[in-house]
């Protein structure tokens, strides 16, 4: 599903399109989407939706998503454009895609598309929309339309792998049903909200020993737009074991910490850059790129899909000692609980730069708990920080007062001369170490950081602990346990063939399988060589605008990438495996495909 990143991204690319267009340009005329197939027996034969098409929905008909603003429901079929509903307002959100309408009479009216899944937004123009996407059903054109705004100029859709969205309207923005708080633009909203969870979760009879992963991602409405991957990435900023439990990160205040300081770097990274990066691969106000682009998305990422990446020397050389601690836990005779200062448990391998964007800043304060008072005073003076960040008053410092909670840092001892590489003039000092690649519980990881020790488990807390321990067989039937104290947490690694067939660079080379980021969607325009040299912009798989030649070269070139990472593109495609890809997708009938238009 989208993730944070993504999510952000279709709200900058709608503001893009706000600031580049006139407001007159911006009245709805009319909405659209694909019919499910629920939705499609509803319609008569020969229409759009019956025939597979994109079609505009009327407003007399309540479909199975809401589509239609109900507001604006009309058993006589008025048109949503009498209503001179105007699109002055986005704002950008980690899960969903917000906009804000005003009708001809000043009023407000939201709407809210939530991402369950695979969905991202592009801009269409008239042209594009008319001739090529609606001219193509959804079973061939690669993706679905889940619902799309059609402007006078430009059409505002949401192509979607699976039609998984939900559509809310509202005529207030405090009634749409997601509220939760942005990390970075809501900074001490956030942390009241992660407080209040951390305390609940805490006061519960969980052992919460499953996976602390696990247990942010199935928190969506914590750790808001944190999936798969986003969970990965964080986990590599803030030091941490990949197989670590949720009570080992959360009743320790520098775990706590680092962790919240690696979210709000990655949220503040992708606020602040994220766009730039993505303005070259724009086409009019459409995403587009070439396959060989799917793979530049990895170089905004450190572990996810990646073969190796670079680290710092004092990260380096905190993973090598955590790989000897490691080794020698997994050599005891005795299961080892991993306890701040017991033998051979490995202290977290963390790198300050990694989360520099949180350490600097005086209104996020996490320095304190991340070192301990005393080593934050002499790092934060060494790097002549803000005094704002020397001292600073939330909610999660005042919640971490509690003397109960585990007061070790699991820091390298001695390991913290200076805060910044660049400061110490060690920015050039860096050293390459190859990516893990782990299942746990159902789930691919991808870490720098080994897994801990099959031969070592939590520290568990006192029998009398307020915490108890995990219920017998027997007894588990009447707890009350989350998926993450569920869970499985075996742990297997992957390697050779397994692994080379999960790097990015694999499978958005040699498969049509999608990975992550905004370039790697279903609905991303491909540019494809055309005859000369020519750059052509298929905004849809046979996009008809386009030739025959140019249309068998998009569809061979995909089975010919695949070929590619099997090592057999030297043999080509067989014949018959030619002829079946051809005329599967209808391209020898193309003159037929492009008049066929069917009726509304």
């Amino acid at each position: 599903m989208p993730e944070f990143g993504e999510a952000v991204l279709d709200g900058f690319q709608i503001q893009h399109f706000l600031e580049e267009t006139l407001a007159d340009d911006l009245i709805l005329e009319a909405i659209w989407g694909d019919a499910t197939s629920k939705e499609k027996g509803n319609h008569p034969p020969g229409s759009l939706a019956a025939e597979g098409h994109v079609y505009p929905v009327p407003s007399s008909t309540i479909v199975q998503r809401a589509l239609f603003p109900p507001k604006y429901h009309s058993l006589e079929n008025v048109p949503i454009s009498t209503h001179k509903l105007k699109l002055v307002e986005t704002e950008p959100s980690p899960r969903n895609v917000i906009l804000k309408f005003q009708d001809g009479d000043g009023e407000d009216y939201w709407t809210q598309i939530q991402l369950f899944k695979h969905t991202s937004v592009q801009i269409y123009s008239k042209e594009e929309w008319q001739d090529a996407v609606c001219k193509v059903d959804k079973d061939r054109r690669g993706f679905k339309i889940g619902i799309a705004f059609e402007f006078k100029t430009h059409i505002l859709a949401l192509p979607t792998n699976d039609l998984l969205i939900q559509v809310h309207w509202a005529s207030f923005r405090k009634d749409l049903p997601t509220q939760q708080a942005n990390i970075y633009t809501d900074y001490p909203a956030f942390l009241a909200e992660l407080v209040a969870w951390m305390r609940l979760r805490r006061a519960s009879r969980l052992n919460r020993t499953g996976l602390a992963m696990t247990a942010i991602r199935k928190e969506s409405s914590i750790f808001y737009g944190a999936g798969v991957y986003t969970t990965q990435e964080i986990f590599h900023k803030a030091g941490l074991s990949p197989n670590i439990t949720e009570r080992e990160v959360f009743d320790c205040p520098s775990r706590t910490a680092r962790l919240v300081a690696a979210w709000y770097d990655l949220a503040a990274n992708i606020y602040e850059s994220l766009w730039s990066f993505m303005k070259p691969f724009l086409r009019g106000f459409k995403i587009a790129c070439h396959r060989t682009d799917r793979l530049r998305y990895a170089e905004r990422l450190s572990v996810y899909r990646k073969d190796r990446t670079n680290l710092s020397l004092r990260f380096k050389e905190q993973l090598n000692a955590f790989k000897v601690s490691n080794t020698v836990m997994q050599g005891s005779a005795k299961l080892c609980p991993r306890k701040h200062g017991a033998p051979a448990v490995p202290f977290d391998v963390f790198e300050p730069d990694h989360v520099k964007r949180a350490l600097i800043n005086e209104n996020v304060g996490l320095g304190s708990l991340i070192f301990g008072n005393s080593l934050w005073e002499v790092l934060h003076d060494k790097a002549g920080l803000p005094m704002g960040c020397l001292t600073p008053q939330n909610s999660l410092i005042d919640y971490f007062h509690d003397p109960s909670f585990d007061r070790s840092t699991w820091l390298y001892p001695n390991g913290y001369s200076f805060l910044f590489n660049e400061a110490a003039g060690r920015q050039g000092m860096t050293a390459w170490a190859n990516t893990l690649l782990y299942r746990i519980a159902n789930t691919h990881i991808w870490s720098i950081i080994p897994a801990y020790s099959c031969n070592s488990c939590p520290d568990m807390p006192p029998s009398n602990s307020a915490v108890a321990r995990r219920p017998t067989p027997s007894q588990s039937s009447k707890s009350k346990m989350s998926v993450s104290d569920q869970e499985s947490t075996s742990v297997s690694m992957i390697e050779g063939q397994g692994r080379l067939h999960l790097l990015m660079r694999y499978v958005t080379q040699h498969s049509e399988i999608m990975t992550v980021g905004p370039l790697d969607f279903c609905g991303t325009a491909e540019i494809i060589q055309g005859q000369g040299g020519k750059k052509l912009v298929m905004v849809c798989k046979l996009d008809p605008r386009h030739t025959a030649l140019s249309l068998k070269r998009q569809i061979l070139g995909a089975a010919v990438a695949k070929l590619k990472g099997k090592g057999l593109d030297h043999i080509g495609i067989h014949p018959k495996e030619r002829k079946r890809l051809l005329s599967s997708l209808e391209v020898t009938d193309l003159a037929d495909h492009q008049r066929k238009r069917p009726r509304v």
